[in-house]
């Protein structure tokens, strides 16, 4: 594991059934549950509650997206300043 970890995202299904184990391993290091996203999903695409399901499945990869997007607005204000 990389000795600098931000944030841990974990999704899928089977997440749940070894929660406790992937909680010890990341001990020390913020964990968001792709579970957790859900409700961030269903508000930026403007879904209905009847869509969890959907929302679950966007999960991941809105959180991966919500990272990169954290790490790319930085370097695009500094580009702003070049000018």
């Amino acid at each position: 594991m990389p000795s600098k970890i931000d944030q841990v995202i974990i999704g899928g299904g089977s997440a749940e059934y070894i929660k406790p184990e992937l909680q010890s391993y990341f001990s020390g290091v913020p964990i968001s549950w792709a579970a957790e996203l859900s409700e961030d999903v269903r508000q930026a695409f403007n879904l209905p509650v009847t869509e969890d399901n959907l929302c679950l499945r966007l999960a991941d990869v809105y959180g991966l997206y919500r990272c990169l997007q954290k790490q790319v607005a930085p370097s695009l204000v500094d580009i702003g300043k070049q000018d």
